[in-house]
């Protein structure tokens, strides 16, 4: 008989193992989530189930099952971008929280950050789902964490079991070398606290000027900057904060705002050039009227002012009124 065939025996019996015992690719997996099934049943499928078991146990010796031999491996789920763990939502009050979960139900060891910052799943409440708080790490540090702890966490695996308390699925762990690979996971997990190896966090308003306006000069925005040169600055800036192992927030606000500064600047350029341009205006149609008083014509006080002759007339006509 092959595995599947006792795999897909199992299911029929009880569909509901796919959910807590996902890892059913080897005898000794079925076997264990069969005998967990067997507690929880208490219908017509028990004499079922007990035939199942029995024909487990006889492909499956004590002898079967060594150190090296385990039912569920760790499966290790890598970081892939570098601001992954970075999820911080700017609508809620409570700060992210990083979390490594290690499932007992099919071994995935993963590092994941939650923005909620509160939401956990009841799997960790039931003991199927072992949790640590994990620092905002690189995505290279939080790989090379997972890589340190898989060796702790398959003590913890082999050392556990998943049960059936009569109204829901629990797990805990049934050996002294699980029970202190548990805690043997805090302490690794706190030699990962170090700065260099952290995500950090900077509103782009800081991580520009931090005391020294020059900072922001190679920027390069101008009042005259488009918004699509302002969105690609934003990628490109991004991008070489994250080479900082640094998320930088609030970029495309901040460049705006400096753009709007910019552009503020020569409005009150204008509004000066415009008093400015009165008061002259003024002064140089009283010049005019004087001149022309004097009997200097039209054309010759034109090339002074700049103006055609006929404007000049105007001018000393509206003087005259």
């Amino acid at each position: 008989m092959t595995l599947d065939v006792y795999r897909d025996r199992l299911i029929e019996l009880d569909p509901t193992v796919v959910q807590y015992f996902p890892y059913l690719d080897t005898p000794a997996g079925i076997l264990v989530a069969a005998r967990n099934a067997r507690e929880a049943s208490t219908g017509d499928e028990l004499t079922d189930l007990d035939q199942l078991i029995a024909d487990l146990e006889a492909i499956t010796p004590d002898t079967h099952i060594t150190p090296d031999t385990h039912i569920i491996p760790v499966n290790k789920r890598y970081i892939n971008e570098v601001d992954e763990l970075h999820c911080r939502d700017p609508r809620r009050v409570n700060e992210q929280r990083i979390r490594m979960h290690l499932y007992l139900s099919d071994g995935d060891l993963t590092i994941f950050c939650d923005p909620i910052g509160d939401n956990m799943p009841r799997g960790v409440a039931d003991g199927r789902i072992l949790c640590w708080e994990v620092p905002c790490l690189t995505a290279d540090a939080a790989n090379a964490l997972l890589d340190e702890v898989a060796p702790i966490a398959q003590l913890i695996l082999d050392g556990s079991e998943i049960y059936w308390d009569g109204e829901t699925h629990r797990g805990h762990q049934i050996t002294t070398e699980a029970i202190d690979a548990a805690y043997e996971i805090n302490e690794v997990i706190k030699t990962y606290d170090d700065f260099d190896e952290l995500l950090k966090t900077y509103p782009a308003d800081e991580w520009y000027v931090q005391g020294d306006p020059s900072a922001i000069a190679h920027l390069d925005i101008t009042a005259d900057t488009t918004d699509d040169q302002l969105d690609q600055l934003v990628a490109i800036e991004v991008r070489d904060a994250l080479n900082d192992n640094v998320v930088l927030t609030g970029a495309k606000e901040y460049f705006h705002t400096l753009r709007e500064e910019l552009r503020d600047e020569l409005r009150e350029e204008l509004d000066t050039v415009g008093d400015q341009l009165a008061t002259l205006t003024i002064r140089r149609d009283e010049l005019i009227v004087r001149q022309l008083s004097w009997g200097d014509s039209t054309r010759a006080i034109g090339d002074r002012a700049g103006l055609s002759h006929t404007r000049v007339q105007v001018i000393g006509k509206i003087d005259k009124n």
